[in-house]
Order: C-alpha cells, then sequence, then structure tokens
C-alpha cells in the first residue's frame, strides 16, 4: 500500500503536466486555425462582396446614361448638348473610380481579365456614344437615328454583359470562399471537442489503472496471508 502512496503524486503530476500541454496545444493551434478563418472572411467581406456592390453601381449609373440618350430629339440645341454631355461626363467619372476601386479588390488572374473585357466593352461603348452625340448636335434623320441607336444598343448589350460577368464570378467566388469558411469552422469545432474530450478520457483512464492497481495490490496481499 505504501507503494501505491508514493505513485499517486506521479499520477497527478503527469495529469497536471499533460492539461497544461494540451491547453498550449490548443491556444496555439486554435489561434492558427482562427488566423485562417479570419482571412478567408477577410477575403470575402472586403474583397468579394464591395466588388459585387462596385459593379452593380456601375450597371445602375450606366443605366441612367443610356436613358439619357434614349431621350434625346433627332436635333440638339447648343443647351442641350452641354447638358447631356455634362451628365454622361458626371456618371462616366463616377463609374471611373467606382472600377478603380473594384481594381483594388480583386485578386484572382479570371477576375482581372473580366476586368478588362469590362473596361475594353465600356471603352467602345462611349466612343459610339460620344460620335453619336456629336451627330445629333449637327442633326440627323430619323433613319439615321435608329441605325445609331442600333449600333449603341448592341455595344451597350457587350458592355453590360461584361459587367453581369465580372459580378456573377465574384458571387460564385464568394460562395466557394464561404463554404470554404464553413468547412474551415466544422473543422475548428471537431478540434475542440476533441481536445476539450481527451483530458476527460485521460483521467478515467487513470482512475481505471489506479482502480485496477489498487484490486491488484489487494489479490496480491491476500494470497501472501
Amino acid at each position: 500500500m505504501s507503494h501505491l502512496r508514493s505513485r499517486v503524486p506521479k499520477h497527478i503530476l503527469f495529469l497536471g503536466v499533460m492539461l497544461a500541454l494540451s491547453f498550449a496545444l490548443v491556444g496555439g493551434l486554435g489561434t492558427y486555425l482562427a488566423q485562417g478563418l479570419n482571412a478567408e472572411y477577410s477575403r470575402i467581406v472586403k474583397g468579394q462582396l464591395p466588388s459585387i456592390g462596385l459593379v452593380r453601381e456601375v450597371s445602375k449609373a450606366n443605366a441612367t446614361g443610356r436613358r439619357l440618350l434614349e431621350t434625346t430629339e433627332n436635333r440638339l440645341t447648343g443647351e442641350e448638348f452641354g447638358v447631356l454631355q455634362g451628365g454622361i461626363a458626371e456618371i462616366r467619372v463616377e463609374n471611373s473610380a467606382r472600377l478603380a476601386r473594384m481594381d483594388l479588390l480583386l485578386g484572382s488572374v479570371e477576375s482581372v481579365r473580366l476586368s478588362e473585357r469590362l473596361r475594353m466593352d465600356r471603352r467602345a461603348y462611349h466612343e459610339l456614344a460620344d460620335e453619336f452625340i456629336v451627330r445629333l448636335s449637327q442633326g440627323m434623320e430619323t433613319e439615321e437615328r435608329a441605325m445609331w441607336r442600333a449600333r449603341i444598343e448592341e455595344a451597350d448589350a457587350k458592355y453590360v454583359e461584361a459587367q453581369d460577368q465580372l459580378a456573377d464570378y465574384c458571387l460564385r467566388s464568394a460562395t466557394a470562399q464561404g463554404d470554404v469558411l464553413t468547412r474551415s469552422s466544422t473543422r475548428l469545432m471537431w478540434f475542440f471537442m476533441v481536445f476539450a474530450a481527451w483530458p476527460l478520457f485521460l483521467v478515467i483512464g487513470i482512475f481505471l489503472y489506479g482502480f485496477l492497481s489498487t484490486l491488484l495490490v489487494f489479490v496480491r496481499s491476500r494470497r501472501n496471508v
């Protein structure tokens, strides 16, 4: 029995050391995994989602500019020409600022490619619209106006399609990153559950070991009687 009593403090010390190491391991790995989750969350919140919002703002402003062109007459006075040019120029400045902010958020090769395509289609649409406005200031017949509007609508459709493709890509990317975040959160939850439970199993094991040791000592002592 004295032998058993001398071993109890060692078991307690071992348990304390293992618990301390367990808490240190949980804290270190937990911090590492949490940082990974935070990085994924930041990429979604600070990158993809704002990009979608900026593209949608570009689309909304572009629709306003398109309505300005559609409501013009076959001939513009000098004042009307100035108002139309000023309104469209303001929209373009605002959209250029939005696209510049968006470029700072885009990181993947595919998103950059889609952004470059958007800018190319935007430039083609603007060049055609500018020429249309100048011709309106000089006056045009209804047939000529219809022809120009068809060309502008075709260029605008390509521009809008480029906006939609970029926004859809950002949305799919955000969804995929969200799935990764969900899986990482699940792994982190299981990690903490496992490391929270193992000290309990350790205590049970030590208890069983102590019980069996005591039982074994008792049986041996009875045999020696």
